[in-house]
């Protein structure tokens, strides 16, 4: 999907970063985080209630040192199918997602695509990089995957060092039609210089919310009028 990072995603021109490092292979052995594993506190079901979106940061996978990982929670307005629709609808994303300026499949092979993007970010910065995306929709529930795939063109500076995540949703039964929206990213941008750290608030935590609103009115959008 398009984000996570997710939206999901990090990034600013060479004049910004330093090469970054290579991230070290993630530890089997270690639980990962999967789209199902939905956890809320009492105080965040109440936001929740309330119309309110929630942030939290969260364990990196894996036990990563770099990076940051965090959870954007909410509620949407829609089917399972609909709200489903629009965030596979890949190639859309520029036109309700923040930062993503570019979004074009690569290829796909049955609910699996490779997706290009290019992020703009003030100041002129931009980066670009490859999601490998899993779409998966059943009748009570629906989530997308993703992660980082190679793109041996793109110099380090261009891009980020790695970025994983998922949306996962399921009907919200304490309120009627609405469903409940987990968009959960790992980002690691690779190295910020000092006073840059603006950049990674808005490709991680600072955009999170935006993004579950504009999911939101584009559901709103296209099935509510």
């Amino acid at each position: 999907m398009k984000s996570a990072a997710l939206f999901l995603c990090a990034f600013a021109v060479s004049s910004l970063f330093a090469s970054p490092e290579t991230p070290a292979p993630m530890k089997t052995d270690q639980p990962q985080e999967k789209p199902g594993d939905v956890l809320y506190s009492d105080a965040e079901k109440a936001k929740l209630m309330r119309g309110e979106i929630v942030t939290r940061e969260v364990a990196n996978p894996g036990g990563r040192r770099n990076g940051k990982t965090y959870d954007a929670l909410g509620l949407v307005r829609g089917t399972v199918e609909q709200v489903f629709d629009v965030l596979a609808d890949y190639e859309k994303y520029p036109q309700f997602m923040p930062n993503v300026e570019t979004a074009r499949i690569e290829n796909s092979e049955g609910n699996t695509s490779v997706v290009e993007y290019k992020l703009g970010l003030p100041m002129g910065q931009v980066k670009r990089y490859k999601l490998s995306l899993t779409a998966t929709r059943e009748e009570a529930q629906a989530s997308i995957t993703w992660h980082k795939v190679p793109w041996p063109e793109l110099k380090d500076s261009e891009t980020i060092v790695e970025t994983t995540g998922f949306w996962f949703l399921r009907p919200f039964s304490e309120k009627p039609g609405y469903l409940f929206a987990r968009y959960h990213v790992y980002t690691d941008p690779g190295r910020i210089p000092t006073g840059l750290g603006w950049i990674v608030n808005i490709l991680t935590k600072g955009s999170m919310p935006d993004i579950l609103k504009n999911t939101n009115k584009r559901v709103e959008s296209l099935y509510h009028k």
